[in-house]
């Protein structure tokens, strides 16, 4: 599906390009990149342009990406829904559920892996243990063991969608830890966490925020 791509899209699209592929080369740990953009600007179609074009940029990086829902519901299905009709068909886009539980070893380069945030986090208060299959130890491997499997081979880069919902748990926080990605791209109209001045000018965040005046 063909979508027109407005000004400030395209020049949205451009500045996370730039900066995601400036914090690639940083040999740093906990990179940073802040996307602000106002509600009904189309961040879900500016991300994913983000997406396609950053894998077409730097073909000799070997990436993938997990994209993250917070909130209750179906949500992330919706957006896997938003995400594959923008892609059209690549990069290949995937839901957890559907397809990590126990017989994949890693995501593959440039796959778009779809997570329910919610499903994912929650644990038994009585022994601590994940509620979510996916988490848990059984007969095949585990997501925390696909993860890390992935990172032997490739760069993740995990988009957190709404993240001011969620951005400072306690929970959040530990799958952050688990994850480990090279990169959080963090996206949201009202973000909670704002890179400090010492993180952009040593290069280890990144700031984007798309006026409202252009989007209106």
């Amino acid at each position: 599906m063909t979508y027109t791509i407005k000004e400030y899209q395209q020049i949205a699209i451009d500045q996370l390009v730039k900066s995601v592929t400036e914090l690639l080369a940083k040999n740093s740990e906990n990179k940073v990149c802040v996307f602000q953009s106002p509600t009904g600007s189309g961040k879900t179609v500016m991300v994913a342009k983000f997406i396609e074009e950053i894998i077409k940029e730097l073909p000799e990086n070997d990436l993938c990406f997990l994209w993250v829902s917070i909130g209750k519901g179906e949500l992330h299905k919706q957006s896997k829904r938003s995400l594959e009709k923008i892609f059209d068909g690549f990069p290949r886009c995937v839901l957890l559920e559907d397809e990590f539980f126990g017989s994949r070893h890693r995501i593959e380069q440039n796959e778009v892996v779809v997570i329910n945030w919610e499903k994912l986090r929650n644990k038994e208060r009585s022994t601590g243990e994940w509620k979510s299959k996916v988490m848990r130890d059984g007969e095949g491997i585990n997501f925390i063991e696909v993860l890390q499997n992935t990172k032997e081979k490739r760069k993740i880069i995990l988009i957190i969608d709404e993240s001011h919902f969620a951005s400072d748990t306690e929970r959040t926080n530990e799958l952050r830890q688990i994850v480990n990605a090279d990169i959080t791209l963090e996206m949201s109209a009202t973000p909670k966490i704002i890179p400090s001045p010492q993180e952009l000018t040593k290069g280890t965040a990144k700031y984007i925020m798309v006026d409202p005046k252009d989007v209106i």
